[in-house]
């Protein structure tokens, strides 16, 4: 894709952001234009333009490439109304393969001890296992755009209409998502603490030491867990082994909330309880075969989607440790080296003052676009910055609407939450502005008023967790981040899908 200006007009654009560093997010970038279904290559590319600047990324995705993907999916799903489920499961093995090798250490144990090129061999087999993964799930985003279109569509050519809550209930996962399931096992922990009146007085002052010597068990048990979720807050610009002092302390507020405690142990029956109540609601409300199409994808896709947040966040994991091991073969700065390309990080083990240099501009602000899987176009300097402004000039918008993910009405101090960084200047009652919301972002949004992203659809995290804490929701509310600046205060009318500046 060229950066033409009368070209990128022709087109319309679907803006996200999200914190990111290249080396990070360029698996997901290139996998876009090397799909795939059921592990064959597909002829669909999502083409697109991202800016990348302070560990922050502006993204344009073409709508045109996001509505022919959807479009796809669709068709295959209306002819097999399972074809999505089974396409999923098979990539959820892989997944949970992926996953317990990267928990285990399996993927990066010894890397010191290994020759340059026994280094090079073993981090292009794991990391084109991890970008397999992602050019199967890739094609997520499109529905974003397109999901909910398709069911309004659906339903007005049959002449129905479904309420917030049987729409929620059938686009409802069927599993735990992996966010869920440490929540069970957070759960689990902290009810065993508390038939022990002595362990709850040292998890309340977090005396980890003490606990550590005296309760023996529990701390093994919370060993297991930091073990099993050190990783649970990571993202593409934040990699950060969680200690047990962390989950020491997730115990703790956990035990101070006995009907949130409740609700997280509940929680495998309560996902049972509505995958039945589900199927009883396909069948009482006998929706046509078009409609149980698009419902039935946007359930998998909403849980598929969870599961590819956890392993975006485990590969960061395996991403980050390859990178500190360039790093110190190269000699160049890790910040550095997080602005390298996966596909090219045999340059970094013979690292060129050419290359030195273009990763330092990459790291003051860059455009990038990709022509192929691995052809990469980077544009820094003034002219990028020109780009970005040219870019968000055409997505401007003057009415602030989008979709209702949770009903209700709000009003509070805006705050623009672009990454976790910012995450220290949110207080109890703020409205939460975001380009979209992920598993790091849950301790905030508990204690949102309101919750306002500028991407997503209703099987998107916002969505989900606004559902479930039951806080007034509207996602892909695009140019909010332009239209809203920090410290405004802002009105959230989620029954109407609206947000209004307050003078």
């Amino acid at each position: 894709m060229k950066f033409i200006k009368s070209e990128l007009a022709k087109q319309k654009w679907y803006r996200q952001g999200a914190a990111v560093k290249f080396w990070y997010i360029s698996v997901p970038w290139s996998a876009s234009h090397s799909m795939t279904a059921h592990g064959r290559p597909i002829k669909l590319r999502q083409k697109f333009i991202g800016y990348v600047a302070k560990d922050f990324v502006t993204l344009f995705l073409a709508h045109m490439n996001a509505e022919e993907i959807a479009r796809w999916h669709l068709a295959r799903q209306r002819r097999d109304l399972n074809t999505m489920a089974r396409q999923h499961r098979a990539w959820q093995k892989k997944f949970m393969a992926f996953r317990d090798a990267v928990i285990g250490g399996q993927l990066t144990q010894g890397l010191r001890r290994l020759s340059d090129g026994e280094l090079l061999r073993r981090f292009r087999t794991y990391a084109t296992s991890y970008h397999s993964l992602w050019r199967e799930a890739i094609f997520h985003d499109s529905f974003d755009l397109m999901g909910e279109r398709f069911l309004e569509t659906a339903l007005r050519d049959f002449g129905l209409t479904l309420t917030s809550d049987e729409l929620e209930m059938l686009t409802t996962n069927d599993e735990a998502m992996p966010i869920q399931i440490e929540r069970i096992a957070l759960a689990r922990l902290a009810s065993g603490a508390k038939p022990h009146p002595a362990l709850r007085r040292l998890i309340k002052r977090r005396a980890f030491a003490v606990i550590g010597r005296e309760f023996l068990r529990f701390a093994q048990e919370l060993h297991r867990h930091s073990q099993r979720y050190f990783w649970i807050h990571n993202d593409y610009a934040h990699v950060k082994r969680l200690n047990e002092k962390f989950f020491l302390n997730a115990v703790r507020e956990l035990i101070g909330q006995p009907k949130k405690l409740q609700t997280d142990r509940q929680l495998l029956r309560t996902i049972a309880r509505n995958t039945r109540r589900k199927k009883a609601l396909e069948k009482r409300l006998k929706l046509p075969h078009e409609v149980l199409a698009v419902t039935r994808l946007l359930s998998v896709v909403g849980q598929w989607r969870d599961e590819r947040k956890a392993m975006n966040q485990l590969g960061d994991e395996l991403m980050r440790r390859y990178a500190i091991e360039f790093s110190r073969r190269s000699t160049i700065p890790l910040a550095d080296v997080e602005y390298a390309s996966w596909w090219d990080a045999w340059k970094l083990l013979r690292p060129s003052a050419d290359l030195r240099r273009q990763l330092r501009e990459r790291r003051r602000g860059a455009f990038y676009a990709f022509s192929g899987p691995f052809i990469l176009r980077v544009v820094t300097g003034r002219r990028s910055e020109q780009l970005l402004a040219f870019m968000n000039s055409l997505i401007m918008h003057t009415d602030l609407a989008g979709r209702t993910a949770y009903p209700g009405t709000a009003r509070g101090v805006a705050r623009l939450m672009l990454g976790q960084k910012d995450f220290k200047r949110f207080h109890r009652g703020d409205v939460l502005i975001a380009p979209n919301t992920r598993p790091e972002y849950v301790p905030i949004m508990k204690i949102a008023g309101a919750i306002v992203t500028e991407e997503g659809g209703i099987t998107s995290h916002a969505a989900i967790v606004s559902r479930e804490l039951k806080i007034p929701a509207v996602v892909g509310v695009q140019g909010i981040l332009d239209a809203v600046k920090d410290g405004d205060m802002v009105e959230v009318d989620a029954n109407n899908g609206v947000v209004r500046k307050v003078k």
